[in-house]
């Protein structure tokens, strides 16, 4: 349970507190309002008190409307931060920080090495609606294909 006191500040439970000690990787895995957006945001906070650079922390979840509320409640728990340095650089070093979806995190890396993954460098992501529609087209062109075997 996530609870915030009068001042507030976010107060975590034991199992969201035995995250924030964990070293390098770590995966939260939970139902929906258990925490897990809070918990980020407390290890996030608690990785950049330590000094790690924004660049150094990734924040991957699998929703666009759920990582665009963790970019919104990262910044907010900067922004409150009294003990953390150079406030002002995070701030603005956040507009780049790996904080997104899967597809926006595999998008980054292709970006960053298209000829080594064999992709165009101009590549774009489909949205759902065009997916569904290659997907569709793909099936029925195979489907065809067989039918004419037969």
């Amino acid at each position: 349970m996530v609870r915030v006191d009068s001042g507030g500040v976010l107060r975590l439970d034991e199992d969201q507190q035995k995250a924030l000690q964990e070293e390098g990787r770590v995966i939260l895995k939970a139902s929906a309002g258990s925490g897990k957006t809070t918990t980020i945001v407390g290890l996030y906070l608690h990785l950049l008190r330590k000094g790690v650079g924004t660049h150094e922390i990734v924040a991957i979840t699998f929703t666009e409307k759920a990582a665009a509320e963790l970019k919104e409640r990262i910044y907010r728990g900067v922004m409150g931060e009294e003990k953390l340095k150079e406030k002002e650089r995070i701030v603005t070093a956040l507009t780049h920080a790996p904080i997104g979806t899967i597809h926006s995190f595999c998008a980054s890396i292709l970006r960053d090495y298209p000829l080594e993954a064999g992709v165009h460098p101009d590549f774009r992501v489909f949205e759902e609606v065009e997916s569904d529609q290659i997907l569709t087209e793909a099936v029925r062109t195979y489907l065809d294909r067989l039918n004419s075997i037969t």
